[in-house]
């Protein structure tokens, strides 16, 4: 009910549509009173899903396809913040694209109305899918804000330009392995707050392991000119980083994110996919 609620209220364009609701009622079984009631959610048609494009060994997003297709994620999600709205589950398979290369955030099981400004919050920390989960709720942070969102946001970024999720994880600890092997692993001046973190005596690094990241997505930045731009631009690359702040409060809103170089002064300008 929580998530019909939600979706009644959105209306954006980078927010899928709730267009009707049915509901069918079933009483069946001689003798026996039983009544059982289906709810069926009606949303606009979509052709895809991010994931499942991803995984098309012969299809490849251009540099401003990608730029376009993150411009459109971060202003769905800017809404969603605005209007005090967490996701919690952002990956591939809820990110719908139609033909016309429009983009929408979709399946809101796990979101929720958050407070922005009280510091004695109690969320789960048991949201959104492991591979896209970022490291304070792996750490079992129950108060935090919109910037879980914006880590997911960063995962999708990079999995659109490599085509492979970057922390696939098996279970919550190997998980913290992968982001500390790739994002190094967090210090008191990195990330001050993060020895307040429930689980951190349990799980915390035994050795520091330091921030490869430019090294591990450099190659993905190799050309030059605009005839053939790179992949991932060193805006691109800046940005990204940024988005995988292991610091939550390091990480850039979604409207900060939009002002960001990539998008405003950057060639290409973002173009969108169709077909």
């Amino acid at each position: 009910m929580r998530e019909i609620k939600l979706l009644e209220s959105l209306r954006h364009p980078n927010v899928v549509h709730l267009q009707e609701m049915m509901f069918e009622k079933c009483i069946s079984i001689p003798g026996i009173l039983l009544i059982v009631a289906f709810i069926y959610m009606v949303f606009e048609y979509m052709d895809h899903d991010l994931a499942g494009i991803l995984t098309h060994p012969q299809f490849t997003f251009r540099p401003a396809h990608i730029k376009e297709l993150l411009r459109q994620m971060l202003e769905g999600l800017h809404y969603l913040h605005h209007r005090g709205i967490l996701h919690r589950d952002i990956k591939g398979s809820n990110i719908l694209l139609n033909a016309d290369g429009k983009l929408k955030l979709a399946d809101f099981g796990l979101a929720r109305h958050y407070q922005k400004h009280r510091p004695n919050l109690d969320y789960t920390n048991r949201v959104i899918t492991l591979w896209y989960r970022p490291p304070e709720l792996l750490l079992g942070a129950t108060a935090y804000g919109a910037a879980v969102d914006i880590w997911s946001i960063g995962c999708i970024m990079l999995e659109m330009v490599t085509k492979n999720a970057i922390f696939p994880g098996h279970d919550e600890i190997d998980q913290l392995v992968r982001i500390w092997d790739v994002m190094g692993s967090p210090t008191s001046e990195t990330w001050p707050k993060v020895t307040e973190l429930p689980w951190w005596e349990l799980v915390k690094p035994q050795t520091i392991k330091p921030e490869r990241f430019r090294d591990d997505f450099r190659k993905y930045n190799n050309s030059r000119t605009l005839l053939t731009p790179s992949v991932l631009s060193r805006e691109g690359l800046n940005l990204a980083f940024k988005l995988l702040s292991l610091n939550p409060e390091r990480r850039p809103t979604a409207a900060e994110a939009l002002q960001h170089p990539y998008f405003t002064t950057e060639l290409p300008k973002p173009d969108r996919p169709t077909g």
